[in-house]
């Protein structure tokens, strides 16, 4: 599976803005008001970032003990412990649950810079755009612990002197 692209979620937050955008436009024009995101929002998508990073665990216990691998065995006599492995189906599973994650975090966050820009434009700022600024840094962060998360599943590149195996785009 290949690395997610920052450009394929650029886009995704350009095509969330564009909608919403000539979405609220349309219903500002016609009596309506601006959107806000409930508090509740904010907690389930930080409840999902959290539940992500739990299930990476074994991931990056494995990473953790695949770096004290290559150091202790350039040392002489270096005793390293064995490595247990993570489930490569696990692993796969995760990197496809983060992928979708992140591609659905930048979708949201044009959603709601729509929103912001929309609430920007006002003739009266209202009190309720810290709703949406604390949705789009919520959505900021969901981003940031997917692609941290993704960048944890790939194999190391395998390294000559150590013997460590891996390939550079197999998921752990």
């Amino acid at each position: 599976m290949k690395p997610t692209k920052i450009i394929n979620l650029v886009i995704a937050a350009a095509l969330g803005f564009a909608l919403n955008f000539v979405g609220t436009k349309f219903s500002l024009a016609n009596g309506g008001g601006v959107a806000t995101m409930p508090p509740s929002l904010d907690v389930s998508l930080l409840a999902t970032g959290v539940v992500e990073l739990f299930l990476a665990i074994p991931v990056f216990r494995f990473r953790r003990d695949l770096t004290s691998f290559a150091k202790n065995s350039k040392q002489p006599n270096g005793q390293a412990k064995r490595i247990r492995r993570v489930d490569s189906f696990y692993a796969v599973r995760l990197l496809a649950l983060v992928k979708a994650t992140a591609v659905f975090a930048a979708l949201f966050f044009g959603f709601v810079a729509a929103l912001l820009v929309a609430q920007l434009m006002l003739p009266v700022i209202p009190e309720s755009i810290w709703r949406n600024v604390v949705a789009a840094v919520v959505a900021l962060v969901l981003i940031a612990l997917a692609l941290l998360i993704e960048r944890a599943c790939k194999m190391p590149k395998p390294d000559a002197q150590t013997g460590a195996e891996g390939a550079e785009t197999n998921p752990a």
